[in-house]
């Protein structure tokens, strides 16, 4: 019984080396799924700060775009005002002056001042509005896209036996 025991000791060492092979090829393949892993995720987080990019430029541009046709109101308004104020300082002086004023310059005073009055009336009457305010909003859809990234993923676990592995398993005399 010794002497079966001792015959079978070469096969239990080599046993043991299998296993200790085993354990080294799961470390590696375990390293190489968790390297797979943080490369396709490191893809995917480019990916959303890409898209967070391109969300904020679109953002600028928006703003940008309204800010401009505010700012182009607000120079034609306040032209408008600059005109009307000059009008009104220049008809003054002229009609406060004792000597008298040609038809012709009494028909373009009249001309001016109701073309000035015709713009006062329309922001009065709200004929002349300021450019409606537009409003911007993010749709992030949050609550998709969480739910895609924890259900991102599986890990498939087999078991398979190769060969070597059935064989030395099998050869081993347990008696």
């Amino acid at each position: 019984a010794g002497h079966q025991m001792r015959r079978g000791m070469p096969q239990l060492t080599e046993y043991v080396t299998a296993i200790g092979r085993k354990g080294t090829q799961l470390q590696n393949s375990s390293e190489s799924v968790k390297l797979e892993i943080s490369e396709a995720l490191e893809i995917h987080v480019r990916e959303l700060n890409a898209r967070e990019r391109a969300l904020r430029e679109e953002v600028e541009t928006f703003l940008t775009g309204e800010l401009r046709n505010l700012r182009i109101h607000k120079e034609n308004t306040e032209g408008e005002i600059a005109s009307l104020s000059s009008f009104c300082n220049t008809a003054e002086s002229v009609l406060s002056i004792s000597h008298p004023i040609s038809d012709d310059d009494l028909v373009e005073m009249k001309s001016q001042c109701q073309e000035h009055l015709e713009t006062v009336y329309g922001y009065e009457d709200g004929t002349i509005r300021p450019p409606t305010v537009k409003q911007i909003q993010a749709s992030l859809e949050s609550t998709f896209l969480s739910s895609t990234i924890s259900n991102f993923g599986d890990l498939i676990i087999t078991s398979r036996l190769t060969p070597t592995q059935s064989q030395v398993s099998l050869d081993v005399p347990f008696r």
